[in-house]
């Protein structure tokens, strides 16, 4: 059943592709006879009507508006629960993205939320979106280098989505993010983690080298061994692999039925493509069992 769920996101992606000319976007020719085949005004013309995403718009089109990764506002407050926030309490998210948890946070529960990114383009996306909504100040977001944390504020609770993996210094970050949490306070974090400490399948090798940055991933036995020498409290260590995989299918799913065919510019069909094949390479290696996405939940003594 999961190999054929996949099989079928593949082979929609496939036939929606098919059709088009790649030679224009310095890849092979797949076919067809789309705008790029299509010489002089004409190919112009069709080109100006295009509809031309870039890949920020492609992200919040596959999991909603203010989100980067899988499971936007229907997902969050279930994700958070734990931590039971309120008006009177204060959270540094850790890869914030475009801010769409942080800006949950803020106006669901009236949390001050400071939001982390790493990647420019998406921090200043994610402040623009806050600014818009009025929450500057209440769900900021502005950019960090996660290799060099230094935290000088202490929070209720620090929270992260699947941004610890692409951390190679994950001892000195762990480290800073307990220094950062008051004392009693909270830590919330989902991240992908490796089913074992040796594991070397083909899969998993996939997804490694065709991540867009380097993966560092961790096992659950080495964040639950780091997390006790923090003095962390673990309450929750929980394998959300399924619900992850299902929100990846759904939303490829929903993307492929509403894309215009032929309707495309090429910068958006290859932009697309690669969002497709990453997203591809991580359900494939989920799938084979080698790669896991946990959620842990821990308090600070």
């Amino acid at each position: 059943m999961t190999i054929q769920a996949t099989s079928t996101w593949k082979t929609r992606l496939k036939a929606w592709w098919e059709g088009y000319d790649l030679s224009g976007l310095g890849g092979a020719s797949r076919g067809g006879t789309g705008g790029a085949a299509r010489g002089g005004a004409a190919a112009n013309e069709d080109e100006a009507e295009a509809w031309t995403a870039d890949p920020v718009e492609i992200v919040e089109r596959l999991w909603g508006r203010g989100f980067h990764t899988p499971g936007g506002e229907d997902h969050i407050p279930a994700l958070i629960k734990p931590l039971a926030l309120d008006s009177t309490m204060s959270v540094l998210e850790i890869g914030a993205g475009l801010g769409g948890a942080a800006r949950l946070m803020a106006t669901h529960a009236g949390t001050w939320v400071t939001g982390l990114e790493e990647d420019p383009a998406l921090a200043a996306a994610g402040m623009h979106r806050s600014i818009e909504r009025g929450l500057e100040k209440q769900a900021a977001i502005q950019v960090f280098d996660p290799e060099r944390v230094a935290i000088d504020k202490r929070y209720d609770a620090v929270f992260a989505k699947e941004s610890f993996f692409t951390i190679k210094r994950k001892n000195e970050l762990l480290e800073a993010v307990a220094a950062a949490i008051k004392p009693g306070g909270q830590l919330l974090f989902t991240d992908y983690v490796l089913a074992h400490s040796a594991t070397t399948g083909a899969d998993v090798e996939s997804w490694r080298r065709g991540e867009p940055m380097s993966v560092h991933p961790w096992t659950v036995g080495q964040y639950v061994e780091r997390l006790k020498r923090l003095k962390f409290d673990i309450r929750i260590s929980e394998d959300l692999s399924d619900r992850q995989r299902t929100m990846i299918l759904e939303a490829w799913n929903r993307m492929l039925k509403e894309l215009p065919k032929g309707r495309l510019s090429n910068e958006t069909r290859a932009a697309l493509l690669d969002e497709a094949e990453l997203w591809l390479r991580r359900v494939a290696a989920i799938e084979g069992g080698d790669l896991r996405v946990y959620r842990f939940h821990a308090l600070k003594a």
